[in-house]
């Protein structure tokens, strides 16, 4: 139930788009989301650019990008307490463009899920964590949400929901 988080994130502020281009070259980077099963974008929160590396991304690598659902592109915003709702929500739509060409994977842990919910439910009073994912599922265009509790993970698609206990250790040594 907790972790220990070992990073010096001030270098992060300075990865955008263009320094990302310059350093790895826009046709290394085709060549990763071209040729690979498994695309992971994560720690968008600490990574003040990641919404402007989403949009390079979308703008300068995948327009060449032969859309296939059997790739697919898995985000976990990290914790984004610290984010407006603004942030969150065109986070979420540049995600929502992704699945164009991917099969796209958001994963939430439980409070991350009802901060993306009163986003994009900023009226409506936070529901039953079921009914929480399922909103979100409905409200984007992203093929499956997760949301992993210290006890459980549910999972939304357009098959339906999953869910399974996790692998809770009640007393870790």
């Amino acid at each position: 139930d907790g972790k220990v988080m070992l990073l010096q994130k001030d270098f992060l502020h300075d990865i955008d788009w263009l320094v990302m281009k310059n350093i790895l070259g826009l046709d290394k980077l085709k060549d990763f989301f071209f040729n690979s099963d498994l695309i992971g974008l994560v720690d968008w929160n600490n990574i003040l650019h990641m919404s402007d590396i989403f949009e390079g991304i979308l703008e300068e690598v995948l327009p060449e990008h032969t859309p296939n659902k059997e790739q697919i592109i898995f985000f976990d915003l990290a914790d984004f307490s610290e984010r407006s709702k603004e942030d969150i929500c065109k986070a979420i739509e540049l995600i929502n463009k992704f699945n164009l060409h991917f099969k796209a994977i958001l994963s939430l842990n439980e409070v991350e899920a009802v901060l993306l919910y009163n986003a994009l439910y900023p009226e409506v009073e936070t529901v039953d964590l079921k009914l929480l994912g399922q909103s979100i599922y409905e409200a984007t265009s992203i093929d499956v949400i997760v949301i992993h509790t210290l006890t459980d993970s549910f999972a939304w698609d357009k098959n339906g929901t999953s869910e399974t206990p996790s692998l809770y250790v009640q007393k870790p040594k």
